[in-house]
């Protein structure tokens, strides 16, 4: 159990912001932690334990969770706006509509979290590791996920304008009905990916593995619809 009560944690954050400080909780026990709606802006929680804990609709903007556990955290609605979150482990966590626009997210490992709704517009998640992730609906426009794993991840119907996923793995990804206008799929996996009805107009593909990839109805790079994957590099005009 969390080693601070939510007051304790809330004085902490008030009194700092008197001294205009940064609120210092790094490596804080906060396991199981009912913190929902509370107000950590600019908070140093690095290497804090949050596991559990639930932070639905809490404004953490600007706040560093470098290294922090989050995994099966609920963080659903929170406001994680330019948040630092490099190498936290948010797997399996709730993100649901949470708000990551700007966010840094590099190396963070969040198998399995469901991040559907959530805005996570120009966030950079390079080196993520989402396999198995879910992120229907999400909106990564101008997101940097190069390197990324995601595979078997859910991106249906998701925002991905101008995503860089160059060397990413998206095999048996999910991208149906995705707007994918100029992504960058420079080396990527989409080997076995679902790709039915996605918007490929304009997006970079070259040196990308669409072995098994299925295109029933998807618009292809130079604007026309084509329909199943029809082996390596060759496809099937509807």
């Amino acid at each position: 159990m969390a080693e601070l009560t939510r007051t304790q944690v809330e004085n902490i954050v008030r009194l700092a912001h008197q001294k205009r400080e940064m609120p210092y909780l790094s490596g804080v026990d906060l396991t199981q932690a009912a913190l929902s709606g509370i107000l950590l802006d600019e908070a140093d929680l690095s290497r804090a334990d949050l596991s559990e804990a639930d932070l639905s609709k809490a404004s953490l903007r600007n706040v560093v969770l470098q290294l922090a556990n989050l995994s099966q955290a609920n963080l659903r609605g929170a406001d994680l706006g330019q948040a630092i979150l490099n190498w936290a482990n948010l797997s399996q966590a709730n993100l649901q509509e949470a708000i990551l626009t700007e966010a840094s997210l590099s190396d963070v490992e969040a198998g399995e979290a469901d991040l559907s709704w959530s805005d996570l517009k120009q966030a950079d998640l390079s080196r993520a590791k989402l396999n198995q992730a879910k992120l229907t609906r999400a909106d990564l426009s101008h997101a940097k996920l190069n390197l990324a794993e995601l595979k078997k991840a859910d991106l249906s119907e998701a925002i991905l304008a101008g995503t860089d996923f160059s060397l990413a793995n998206l095999s048996g990804a999910k991208l149906a009905k995705a707007f994918l206008v100029k992504a960058d799929f420079f080396g990527a996996n989409l080997s076995k990916a679902n790709l039915k009805k996605a918007d490929l107009t304009g997006a970079y593909l070259r040196g990308a593995n669409l072995n098994g990839a299925a295109l029933g109805g998807a618009i292809m790079p130079n604007g026309r619809k084509y329909g199943l994957f029809n082996g390596p590099g060759k496809y099937v005009k509807e």
